[in-house]
C-alpha cells in the first residue's frame, strides 16, 4: 500500500516531534511505574495467572535448566506428571521466558508487562509513519493501541501475559511494508524472527486470530505493492520461514492436541462451559465509558471492552471524514470492516457472526470468543489515528460536519451511560485539542499545540480503565502457604501430595510453593492436562467426570484411596471443616513406590472412537477390584505383543512384587537397574503419555500403558540397566526444522551485512 499523501497541516521541528511521540512512552511508565519499583513487590490481583501459572513456569523452566543442563520437557511437579512440550501456553520456548529465567522471580512479570507495552507503542509509531500517517496521528494510534482496549486490562487484571505477545503485531506489519516495497534477505529474516516469536509466545487462541488479521492486512499490502508478485513470494517467504523457526514449538502442540482434556470431545463435550462468551447486559455501557471498572465493582474481565469517548469519537472521524478520491479511504476500507469483523464476532452466542464461524475449521476450538477484542485494539488504533489525520488534512465542511456531529453523539452516549466526570473533561479538552489541530480559523494556533492537548486527552482517558487495577504486592506474600498450614515434618520423605477440595484460586498449598520446595502434586493451574489424569482422578474422588469440569484446579476427594496409592501418594492434606478447624496432614504408608514389580498380568481391551470411553471406564472398575501388589493392568495388543516377546505366558512364573529404587530421575530422564530371575512388569507410578521412550542397554523396549495411567516395561529375566527419557517423536522433528530455518534465517541477515558494509567501486 502506497504510503499516504503528506499532512497538509503546518510543519513541526523535530523537537516537538520528538517531544510528541514521547508522550506514548511517558505515559505508559507512570500507568505502570508501580510494576518497576520497589523491586520486592510484584503485580497481584484477586485471580491472576501469574501468580498460578506463569511464574511458577518459569521457575520450573529455570530449575531444570540449572539442575539438568537442558529445558524440561517433562513436568513432574503438577498432576502426577504431564509434558511441558505440547503445551501451548507454557512458553517454553518464549526466548522472553528465558530471560526471565536468569532471575525467575514474579517482579520479573512486571518489566515483561512495560516491555511489551512499550514495543507495542513503538511498532505502532513506526507502522503509522510506514502509512504515511503524521506524527499527531501516529502518537495517537500509539495511545489508543497500548492503554486502550482490552490487551492491556488482561495483563493487569488476570495476569495473562501470554496475551502480551499481540503488541508485537504493529512491527510485523511494519516489517510487511518494508519488505513489500523493497524486499532484502535481512529484512526477511527479520519477520521470519517476529513471527517465530509470536508463535512459541502468543496463546494458540490469539495466535490463531492474528494470523487472520496479519493476512488479511498483508493481502492488502500486497495489492497495493509497485510490484505485487514479488511482494506476495517475498512475504510468502517470510512467514513460511517463520512458521518452520517454531515448528520445535508447534509440531508437538499439534501431536499432543488431543491427548489433553480440552482435546477429548468423549468426555469433556458433555460439560457445559459456565465462563462469558461474549459481553453482557450492559455491553454499551463498558464499551463506551467504562462504568462499573473500578476493583471490586465486578468489572467482567473476559467480555469487556473500553473504547472511551475520546477513542470512539476519534474512531468516527477517522471513518468518515475522508472523502472517497482519498487515498486515505483505502485504509478506512481496510480497518473498518476489519473492526466489525472482530466486534460482531467478539459479540459471542448472544449475537454476531460467532455462531456462523463456530463451524468452520478453528473457530470452534475456543470456548471465549470475547477474547477476539485484543485483537480489535489495531484497527480501532488505525481508525483513530485516521481520525486525527482527517482533523488536518481532510476538506474542512466534511471534517466539520463528522467532527461536529462524532462529538455530539459521544457526549449522548457519556451522558446515556452514566459515565463518569472525568471523561467529559477528557472529552472536553480532546475536542479543544482537535478544533487547534485543525486550525480553526477564529483561533489560528500552533498545529502542536493542539495535538498534545488531543493526545493528552487521549492518554488520560485510555489510561483512566487501566489505572485502578496496577496494583502490586510483597512479592514475600505472594504464593505463601495458606494461613494456618503447616508443612510435615517429614517433607524430605514426602514422594507426592494430594490436596482434598482444592481450590483453583485459594490452594493450601499454591504453585510457587510447590516449585520453591520442588514438591509433587495431583493438582496444578493449568487448563490443558492428561484426559486420562482427569478420568483417572475424577473417578477416584467419586466425580462425575460427564457432569463436572476439570478445569484449572482439580478437586481431589478421598473415596477410593486405592487409587491413590498407586499414584504414590504418601501426604494427604485435608482443608479446615466444620469439624476440623485447622489444616491436617495424613500419612498413607499404604502409597506405592515410584517403580515396582508386579506380577500377574492382564491385558485389557483398547477401545476405539465411540467405543473409548467405555473400555477406560471398564478398566477403571476392574483396577479398583484388583490386588495391584499381585496383578496389573495391561492396555491393548501392545501389551500381548511385549508379554510374549519375554514369554510370559500361562504357567511360566513371574517375579513376585517388589520396589525397585531409582538411581536418577531429572525433568526429561529416569535411570534404573534391576535383575530379575524371571520375567517381570516393571510398573511406574507415573502417567502414560506418547513421547516415553526405553532402552535397556542399547535394545528399545516399548513403554506399555499400566492400571489405565501408569507406563510399564515388559522384561526378560537377566540384569537390566534401563533409561527413560522423554522424547517425542513431533519434538525430535520440530527441534531439527527449527534448527534449519535458524540457520537459514542467520544465513539472510548475514548475506545482508556483508552486502551493506563490501566495498564499493
Amino acid at each position: 500500500m502506497p504510503p499516504a499523501a503528506p499532512a497538509a497541516t503546518a510543519p513541526i521541528v523535530p523537537g516537538a516531534i520528538l517531544a510528541l511521540e514521547a508522550i506514548p512512552f511517558v505515559a505508559i511508565l507512570l500507568l505502570l511505574a508501580p510494576y518497576l519499583w520497589p523491586l520486592d513487590h510484584a503485580p497481584t490481583s484477586g485471580l491472576s495467572d501469574i501468580h498460578h501459572y506463569h511464574a511458577p513456569m518459569v521457575q520450573l523452566l529455570a530449575a531444570g535448566f540449572r539442575r539438568d543442563g537442558e529445558l524440561p520437557r517433562w513436568n513432574v511437579e503438577d498432576f502426577a506428571g504431564m509434558p511441558i512440550v505440547g503445551d501451548p501456553q507454557a512458553g517454553l520456548y518464549n526466548p522472553v521466558y528465558w530471560l526471565l529465567s536468569l532471575w525467575p522471580t514474579v517482579h520479573a512479570f512486571g518489566p515483561l508487562i512495560i516491555g511489551y507495552t512499550l514495543a507495542g507503542a513503538a511498532g505502532f509509531l513506526v507502522y503509522a509513519r510506514a502509512l504515511g500517517l503524521s506524527p499527531a496521528a501516529a502518537t495517537a494510534g500509539a495511545l489508543a493501541f497500548t492503554l486502550g482496549g482490552k490487551l492491556l486490562l488482561q495483563l493487569v487484571l488476570p495476569g495473562h501475559t501470554v496475551f502480551a505477545p499481540f503488541f508485537l503485531a504493529p512491527l510485523i506489519l511494519y516489517v510487511f511494508h518494508r519488505i513489500a516495497d523493497a524486499p532484502s534477505p535481512g529484512r526477511i529474516a527479520a519477520a521470519a524472527a517476529l513471527l517465530g516469536a509470536l508463535t512459541v509466545s502468543l496463546h494458540p487462541q490469539l495466535l490463531f486470530y492474528s494470523g487472520l488479521v496479519l493476512a488479511t492486512v498483508g493481502a492488502a499490502i500486497v495489492r497495493h505493492a509497485a510490484r505485487p508478485a514479488r511482494a506476495l513470494v517475498t512475504l510468502a517467504l517470510a512467514a513460511a520461514l517463520g512458521v518452520a523457526l517454531a515448528a520445535v514449538h508447534w509440531l508437538p502442540v499439534l501431536a499432543f492436541a488431543g491427548e489433553f482434556s480440552r482435546g477429548q470431545p468423549d468426555l469433556f463435550d458433555a460439560v457445559q462451559w459456565d465462563g462469558d462468551t461474549g459481553l453482557g447486559g450492559r455491553w454499551l455501557s463498558d464499551v463506551i465509558s467504562g462504568r462499573g471498572a473500578a476493583p471490586g465493582a465486578g468489572l467482567n474481565w473476559e467480555s469487556h471492552y473500553y473504547l472511551g469517548g475520546v477513542t470512539l469519537a476519534l474512531a468516527a472521524v477517522g471513518l468518515l471524514a475522508w472523502p472517497r478520491v482519498d487515498p486515505h479511504r483505502r485504509l478506512v476500507w481496510l480497518h473498518g470492516p476489519l473492526a466489525l469483523v472482530l466486534l460482531l464476532f467478539g459479540l459471542g452466542t448472544t449475537g454476531g457472526i460467532q455462531p456462523l464461524l463456530a463451524g468452520l475449521p478453528g473457530f470452534a476450538l475456543f470456548r471465549i470468543p470475547a477474547r477476539a477484542f485484543i485483537l480489535l485494539g489495531l484497527p480501532v488504533a488505525l481508525l483513530v489515528a485516521l481520525g486525527v489525520e482527517a482533523l488536518g488534512n481532510a476538506p474542512l465542511q466534511r471534517r466539520c460536519l463528522v467532527g461536529c456531529s462524532a462529538w455530539l453523539l459521544v457526549l449522548l452516549l457519556l451522558v446515556a451511560t452514566g459515565a463518569a466526570l472525568a471523561h467529559f473533561v477528557t472529552l472536553a479538552l480532546a475536542a479543544t485539542g482537535a478544533a487547534l489541530l485543525a486550525g480553526a480559523a477564529s483561533l489560528k494556533p500552533r498545529p502542536f499545540v493542539g495535538a498534545v492537548c488531543l493526545v493528552v486527552a487521549l492518554a488520560i482517558d485510555t489510561g483512566s480503565i487501566v489505572h485502578p487495577y496496577v496494583q502490586t504486592a510483597p512479592e514475600a506474600e505472594i504464593g505463601r502457604l495458606a494461613p494456618g498450614l503447616v508443612l510435615p515434618r517429614d517433607l524430605a520423605d514426602v514422594v507426592r501430595i494430594a490436596e482434598f477440595e482444592r481450590s483453583a484460586t485459594e490452594p493450601g498449598i499454591p504453585e510457587l510453593t510447590v516449585r520453591r520446595l520442588g514438591l509433587e502434586t495431583l493438582a496444578g493451574f493449568n487448563p490443558l492436562f492428561p484426559w486420562r489424569f482427569a478420568l483417572y482422578a475424577s473417578f477416584a474422588g467419586g466425580i462425575n467426570p460427564f457432569a463436572h469440569s476439570f478445569d484449572i484446579g482439580v478437586p481431589i476427594l478421598a473415596t477410593v484411596p486405592g487409587l491413590f496409592d498407586l499414584l504414590g501418594v504418601s501426604h494427604l492434606l485435608h482443608p479446615p471443616g466444620d469439624e476440623a478447624r485447622a489444616w491436617r496432614w495424613e500419612r498413607r504408608a499404604s502409597a506405592f513406590p515410584r517403580a515396582y514389580l508386579a506380577p500377574g498380568p492382564i491385558v485389557v481391551p483398547e477401545g476405539q472412537g465411540d467405543e473409548l470411553m467405555t473400555a477406560e471406564i471398564n478398566a477403571l472398575f476392574r483396577l479398583v477390584d484388583l490386588d495391584a501388589r499381585h496383578q496389573v493392568l495391561l492396555h491393548g495388543p501392545a501389551a500381548e505383543t511385549a508379554l510374549a516377546a519375554i514369554g510370559a505366558t500361562a504357567g511360566v512364573p513371574l517375579e513376585p512384587f517388589r520396589p525397585v529404587a531409582l538411581a536418577r530421575r531429572t525433568a526429561n530422564r529416569i535411570v534404573l537397574t534391576v535383575h530379575l530371575d524371571h520375567p517381570g512388569i516393571l510398573v511406574l507410578n507415573e502417567p502414560f503419555f506418547p513421547g516415553w521412550r526405553a532402552r535397556d542397554g542399547a535394545v528399545e523396549v516399548p513403554v506399555l500403558r499400566a492400571n489405565v495411567l501408569f507406563r510399564a516395561l515388559a522384561l526378560a529375566p537377566g540384569q537390566h540397566e534401563i533409561a527413560l527419557e522423554f522424547s517425542p517423536a513431533a519434538w525430535r522433528v520440530g527441534w531439527w526444522v527449527s534448527a534449519a530455518a535458524l540457520a537459514v534465517m542467520l544465513v539472510l541477515m548475514l548475506a545482508t551485512l556483508a552486502r551493506r558494509y563490501s566495498p564499493r567501486d
